[in-house]
């Protein structure tokens, strides 16, 4: 097992990448939880080796196009003096696109790993405005999580909501129905009686969890069916259901129907139903939330959880070197490093002592560069869940005004 959740390799699909010559170089594209890169070999020197790691926190905009108006590809806009990616020879460019968009879109409030301070000259000031910076990141991511398991929670409330519509139409034909056969005795003397009073405990209302998801079948080869889709993941007390973005259900389990949950990696599940005379039901599942459709799943089938250890890859993300990385170690590895002053040349340097380093400054960039990634982020969560309270704001109106409809057109047949 590997030690660290960046070193999985999720998928990996056969790509060409337009480099800085502008040639194209074939390789292989490969998706991890913090990264997207490439590999290839150069076109002009077949010895020499190409990668290119793509943070997510870094991208601003994934896009379709095309290349020289032939090329299906891929167009991924970063931040920083390389404005933006192109991939192509892509066998199927949507799936490519559903996955990276997948992982960026939902795993941007995702705690992220803290890089290993830089090493060089330390100052006072640096020191503490690096302090601060530090302080304000893991302030604002704090309140990142906390705002994300806020949208989880208006999600399950938008969706009990339905469900009290559903009940709600249920209830009106019922009412209907009544008073159509109630002005039939409309002559008979109504009695009197009391009503049971009905208590609802908090085990009565259900617990719904919903995950976004993508999705596809696969048959008992792992032959997929169709190309991966999106989708939503409804965990419950009764059923576990698969449901498309509009709420279409693809696929509906009680919990003593799941045969096998074979856990292929942290993002990456298989729920299989095994049928008696007709072909087993096997649906592959990958979410940015993988960890938590595992704490969800696992205890209700613990006796039918099987783990698939991963193989070693030699194409691991941790492998790969972040830009600050590189340029740390190349001033590590400068021929100048182990060079000699003279003492009036030290004296001159003492002197002339910035306030701030140079690594200071790179690292104190980097931190404020993630605050403005983590606030535009939470700024885009906070207009998604204003526009779900709106939503949920007329539901509730609604269901209310229904409710009280429906209470006086029974108090008028009792």
């Amino acid at each position: 097992m590997m030690s660290s959740s960046d070193e999985f390799i999720i998928q990996t699909w056969e790509a060409s990448y337009y480099d800085k010559t502008g040639h194209w170089t074939y390789g292989t594209l490969s998706l991890c939880s913090e990264y997207v890169f490439f590999k290839g070999k150069s076109p002009e020197e077949k010895s020499e080796e190409i990668t290119v790691n793509i943070p997510y926190t870094e991208i601003e905009n994934i896009k379709k196009m095309r290349s020289t108006w032939i090329f299906s590809s891929i167009v991924i806009f970063v931040k920083g003096p390389e404005e933006k990616h192109w991939i192509s020879s892509l066998a199927d460019r949507n799936t490519v696109y559903t996955f990276i968009n997948h992982f960026w879109k939902y795993g941007l409030h995702k705690k992220a790993t803290p890089a290993p301070p830089l090493e060089g000259e330390k100052t006072e000031l640096g020191s503490e405005l690096l302090s601060l910076v530090h302080d304000s990141e893991k302030t604002l991511s704090k309140a990142s999580e906390q705002l994300s398991l806020q949208g989880e929670q208006i999600d399950s409330c938008m969706a009990t909501m339905y469900d009290i519509h559903e009940d709600l139409k249920i209830s009106e034909n019922l009412v209907t129905g009544l008073e159509s056969w109630m002005g039939q005795w409309s002559a008979i003397k109504k009695a009197e009686h009391d009503a049971d009073t009905v208590v609802i405990t908090n085990k009565d209302i259900p617990n719904v969890y919903e995950y976004e998801v993508l999705y596809w079948k696969v048959d008992a080869s792992q032959t997929p069916l169709h190309p991966c889709k999106d989708g939503i993941f409804q965990v419950s007390r009764e059923t576990i259901v698969l449901m498309t973005p509009l709420q279409v259900v693809v696929e509906s389990y009680k919990w003593e129907d799941i045969s096998r949950v074979r856990i292929l990696n942290p993002w990456e599940i298989q729920l299989s139903q095994y049928r008696i005379g007709e072909p087993d039901v096997n649906y592959v599942l990958i979410s940015v939330h993988g960890y938590k459709l595992v704490k969800k799943v696992v205890p209700r089938l613990a006796d039918r959880v099987e783990y698939i250890s991963p193989k070693p890859s030699g194409n691991t993300c941790t492998q790969l070197k972040t830009p600050v990385q590189l340029r740390a170690s190349s001033s590590n590895a400068s021929p100048y490093a182990r060079r000699s002053f003279p003492a009036a040349e030290v004296r001159q340097q003492k002197i002339s002592k910035p306030l701030v380093s140079d690594t200071e400054i790179a690292e104190v960039s980097k931190v404020l560069s993630k605050l403005k990634s983590i606030a535009t982020d939470i700024h885009d969560e906070e207009v998604k869940q204003n526009e779900k309270l709106d939503i949920l704001t007329d539901s509730v109106e609604s269901a209310d005004n229904k409710i009280q409809s429906q209470t006086k057109r029974i108090d008028k047949l009792l």
